[in-house]
């Protein structure tokens, strides 16, 4: 954490794994599109940025230094125990790890400031991809804002699930897909909202049409709480799965502490 060694050889060898996995996602309709749902979201703002086989081959180990003595800090970080130890033994090993570790000038902030866009419709043409993908997007809240917990349930009847209404309507009932979903992305500064799926290419437009219509039903009438009664128990039961280990707690404090919650 403070004092790495940022090796050639390991840099070269991460470069080549992250290009061999970008060259599969570059040619998956699904990967591609939801690169370009972040870009048309955030155009060139921090959330905007998209890792291309021209960054990755680009970096070098000055650069990775660079960014290490830039925002690795102590005033930027969180440090989590969870599991089998008292909050005395924790603050002795913090300590004896990173008690003299000093922050330097804080870096600038990046800004993710709103933009002003027009409703519009973005075609990337893959040849030879089997499938279409589709995705309606918009940006959506940041992590703290109150809206995001009922955001979250509301998801979880629109696209959180296999019962969702994305789902039901796209995959169970019409057969169009394997599988519609929808998931509300919140981050420090912004949130990133986006429905989508992948269909035949010549059913295309009809998905397009069927995913505009159920997220526009969800702002037309309240959902009915017999509707709303078992995404509460999913959501419900994920958080008390997710704090049945040590780690699954560990990372609820964590995200908790990252946004100040």
């Amino acid at each position: 954490v403070r004092s790495p060694a940022f090796a050639a050889e390991e840099l070269g060898r991460q470069q080549q794994q992250s290009l061999d996995g970008l060259r599969i996602a570059l040619s998956q309709p699904g990967s591609v599109a939801s690169m370009a749902t972040a870009k048309v979201n955030f155009g060139d703002t921090a959330y905007g940025q998209l890792t291309t086989p021209r960054s990755v081959e680009s970096l070098t180990t000055d650069d990775l230094k660079a960014y290490h003595a830039t925002y690795f800090r102590p005033d930027q970080a969180i440090l989590t125990f969870s599991g089998d130890i008292t909050e005395a033994e924790a603050r002795r090993l913090a300590q004896s790890a990173f008690g003299d570790w000093r922050a330097t000038t804080p870096p600038a902030r990046a800004s993710v400031a709103a933009q002003t866009a027009s409703p519009r419709v973005v075609v990337i043409n893959l040849p030879g991809a089997g499938q279409a993908a589709v995705s309606v997007s918009t940006r959506s809240v940041a992590r703290t804002d109150e809206a995001y917990l009922p955001l979250t349930l509301g998801n979880t009847l629109l696209g959180g699930s296999y019962t969702s209404r994305l789902n039901q309507e796209i995959r169970i009932i019409r057969g169009l897909s394997y599988g519609a979903n929808s998931r509300v992305g919140s981050m420090a500064e912004a949130g990133l909202f986006s429905a989508s799926t992948q269909t035949k290419n010549e059913t295309a437009d009809e998905v397009v049409e069927l995913l505009l219509q159920e997220v526009g039903k969800m702002g037309q009438s309240a959902p009915a709480e017999a509707e709303l009664a078992p995404r509460r128990a999913i959501l419900v039961g994920g958080f008390g799965r997710s704090l049945e280990s040590a780690n699954g707690l560990g990372s609820l404090v964590a995200d908790l502490a990252a946004y100040d919650l």
